[in-house]
């Protein structure tokens, strides 16, 4: 339970290094410094030697999925009627790019944990 525990904390910094990589010119710089800030509490917390932080990997994947969630209707002009009358139109891209390397970081992050324990219990 603790390596799963230690996995999930590792995905988070993984989640502001997402947020940072999409939005560079608004709040990504802040995104990367809480980021390098978790990383550093987690190495210190000790929770590196069990493959933990390919958390980092599987956690970048969020930004993708909300990405996918919020383009969901499209790919294409996509039209909604506003409460007071009217419509709005916006452009929205294709979600499955996005949540099919989503889905790839999710798959790349747990093996490269599967691979990083197996090699630390042959060393250890």
């Amino acid at each position: 339970m603790r390596r799963q525990l230690a996995f999930l904390a590792w995905t988070v910094p993984g989640v502001a290094v997402g947020v940072g990589l999409i939005t560079p010119l608004t709040i990504g710089p802040v995104a990367l410094v809480v980021a390098g800030v978790l990383v550093v509490a987690l190495m210190v917390s000790g929770s590196y030697r069990d493959g933990s932080p390919a958390g980092l990997i599987s956690g970048s994947s969020v930004v993708l999925f909300y990405v996918a969630w919020l383009n969901r209707q499209g790919p294409g002009t996509v039209c909604t009627t506003l409460h007071g009358g009217g419509e709005q139109c916006a452009e929205e891209w294709s979600p499955w790019p996005w949540l099919a390397v989503g889905v790839a970081l999710v798959v790349a992050g747990w093996v490269v944990r599967r691979s990083l324990r197996r090699t630390s219990a042959r060393e250890g």
